[in-house]
């Protein structure tokens, strides 16, 4: 899967640039792939990037900022989880090792387990963006 970069140009090393997921023109095509693991994964990660760093100059904490970034991008994020979900739960049942329950509690803590990784990515990339005083 290709990638754009966006935000490119800061004179300050630590700031990073932001990683675009790849748009088609076909919408048919479009809405397939955006359908992905990968492409919303990369999609949330770029919107919680530029939050990130567009939030960054606040005067409060770390952390609110960080759950102020995943409110932002709360569609692109909880697309995400659910594939997250949807594969773990599909894995559990494809490999016959575990029950329909089992299956479940695999799924739900593949979705806690996701959530996390995008609030503790939020909140590192607005300390970067604090850090760099980074823009989007």
């Amino acid at each position: 899967m290709a990638l754009s970069l966006v935000g490119c140009g800061q004179s300050n090393s630590i700031c990073q640039a932001i990683f675009e997921p790849t748009t088609v023109a076909d919408p048919v095509e479009m809405l397939k792939m955006s359908d992905t693991l990968p492409w919303t994964k990369i999609n949330a990660e770029a919107c919680l990037h530029r939050n990130a760093y567009r939030l960054a100059p606040s005067k409060d904490a770390a952390d609110i900022v960080a759950r102020a970034v995943v409110q932002a991008c709360e569609s692109e994020v909880l697309k995400a989880v659910s594939l997250y979900r949807a594969d773990s739960y599909d894995f559990a049942i494809r490999v016959g090792r575990a029950t329909t329950g089992e299956a479940y509690q695999t799924a739900d803590g593949a979705e806690a387990n996701a959530q996390k990784s995008f609030l503790e990515y939020a909140m590192m990339r607005v300390v970067e963006g604090r850090a760099g005083n980074c823009k989007p």
